[in-house]
């Protein structure tokens, strides 16, 4: 399957399960290429995340929340690169990368639809560390 036709698989995924608000920007090759769009949570907090699609679907795209600002209890930036937050590095705007699927285990099958549920689901971990002050991986455990 070619990518024009994987992408609009991709994207009607995207909106069949989480709404018209997720679209496409940018173009491949530059660096807004990605997905972007809302979540809300249980608790009707709402997030923008972001979905870079450079590599993909050969290699696992990094995923961030744009707005807002993710911060711990005391204000301060969540930590990059955190097994305990199940977060990775931080992108060039600041932005903390969630951890969704390890590189070992990507593979080019994954649908986008997959890697915004793991978000999701990480965002209700982080909306419960926010209340109760446990590490992000109490809550993923399962996963």
């Amino acid at each position: 399957m070619n990518l024009t036709r994987r992408l609009d698989i991709e994207q009607q995924l995207l909106r069949k399960h989480f709404g018209p608000t997720f679209r496409f920007q940018g173009k491949p090759g530059q660096d807004d290429w990605g997905a972007i769009g809302r979540l809300r949570t249980n608790s009707a907090n709402e997030y923008v995340v972001f979905v870079e699609l450079q590599g993909f679907p050969d290699s696992p795209p990094a995923a961030w929340v744009v707005d807002p600002i993710l911060t711990r209890p005391s204000g301060q930036h969540l930590p990059a690169g955190s097994h305990s937050m199940h977060t990775r590095g931080v992108t060039d705007h600041g932005h903390v990368e969630v951890c969704h699927y390890a590189d070992c285990n990507w593979e080019p099958s994954v649908t986008l639809y997959k890697v915004v549920l793991k978000v999701r689901i990480w965002l209700e971990a982080y909306e419960a560390y926010l209340r109760t002050g446990k590490k992000i991986d109490q809550y993923l455990a399962a996963m």
